[in-house]
């Protein structure tokens, strides 16, 4: 979901902004590689997990139906850290629920994924 406010920003920076949106890479393989195209060789992650899907992440200010799974986000970031110099990243937008736990942890093995990712192909290569 896009913010009137949030398209006019696409338009208006289209040459310095490239936006993947999860229904146009639901089936789409090269989705990866393309977004990879777009990148800078040193390179910042931000995480927001209101683009999971609400099935694995509902404790987002935003869930949205339609977002992306734990298998296609960890695939892109690995093939990230293997093409680019991944200088620092965080994960933003986790709204505790109480009783329900499993987004905090969702949320950790995204940190403990990065890191690993990060040692393996930034410090170690």
């Amino acid at each position: 979901m896009v913010s009137k406010e949030e398209h006019e920003f696409f338009k208006k920076h289209k040459d310095e902004v490239s936006v993947f949106f999860a229904k146009d890479i639901h089936d789409n393989d090269s989705w990866h590689e393309e977004a990879i195209d777009t990148l800078e060789d040193d390179v910042y992650i931000t995480l927001d997990v209101d683009g999971l899907d609400p099935s694995i992440m509902p404790a987002t200010g935003t869930p949205v139906p339609g977002g992306l799974g734990w298998y296609r986000v960890i695939d892109f970031l690995r093939k990230v850290y293997k093409e680019r110099k991944v200088v620092g990243f965080d994960v933003v937008e986790l709204k505790p629920n109480p009783g329900n736990e499993a987004p905090n942890f969702l949320s950790a093995n995204l940190v403990y994924k990065n890191i690993g990712f990060y040692k393996k192909y930034t410090l170690l290569s």
